[in-house]
């Protein structure tokens, strides 16, 4: 028989707090409820997991 992973969705957050007007400080969050997700497989035996939830932190500065 077929072998199908089951669907999933997955939500980021993205935000930024501008700490002059050349300055900026970012954070991403990806897979914000931590969800058990399979991006893809071989067959039952060789399945991929998905990344779990994960932070980003960054400055970005503007010359």
């Amino acid at each position: 028989p077929a072998f199908e992973l089951p669907a999933y969705t997955t939500a980021k957050l993205t935000g930024y707090w501008r700490i002059t007007p050349t300055l900026r400080l970012t954070l991403d969050i990806d897979n914000v409820f931590d969800r058990d997700i399979y991006t893809s497989s071989y067959s039952r035996v060789w399945v991929t997991p998905g990344t779990p939830r994960n932070f980003t932190l960054g400055l970005q500065a503007r010359f």
